[in-house]
């Protein structure tokens, strides 16, 4: 159990931008935003801004890793190398396939997940299939089409 603040020029938050100020960090997980400095570990990162990581909501992996490969090790290793670049967040996406391949790539994902534990889970996966019934998708016209 770890709680520090990070100290920092800006902070971009859901109310809008913050000059200066500290965020708390609990366990992993951003809290608070305050401006009077805490009494607990303080990471200073003076001259730099915090910001939200990005979120790629359509990828079939990363880093010579694809969700296909059916292989947890290599979607930990896409997650990891995404983050490290500064998306945080991401949907895995599988390719238009049959609905045994796109199980397999699923449990594979969902293996990969579970290894992470909380601060790094995949929240949801973007799939592309063929052969499901369009009676689980559900269909939405654009513009007439």
């Amino acid at each position: 159990m770890s709680t520090y603040a990070i100290k920092a020029d800006k902070f971009f938050l859901p109310a809008g931008p913050q000059l200066g100020g500290y965020l708390m960090v609990e366990d992993g997980v951003f809290g608070a935003w305050q401006a009077d400095e805490p009494s607990c570990e303080i990471k200073d990162y003076t001259g730099s801004w915090i910001a939200p990581g990005m979120v790629d909501t359509h990828i079939h992996g990363f880093y010579n890793h694809s969700t296909t490969d059916n292989d947890p090790e290599g979607i930990d290793i896409s997650s990891t190398e995404l983050a490290r670049r500064g998306t945080t967040s991401w949907l895995p996406t599988t390719f238009t396939d049959g609905v045994e391949q796109i199980k397999d790539a699923c449990a594979a994902i969902a293996q990969a997940d579970e290894g992470r534990g909380a601060r790094r889970r995949v929240d949801t996966v973007f799939l592309g299939a063929k052969g499901l019934s369009t009676s689980f998708i559900p269909q939405r016209r654009v513009n007439g089409f």
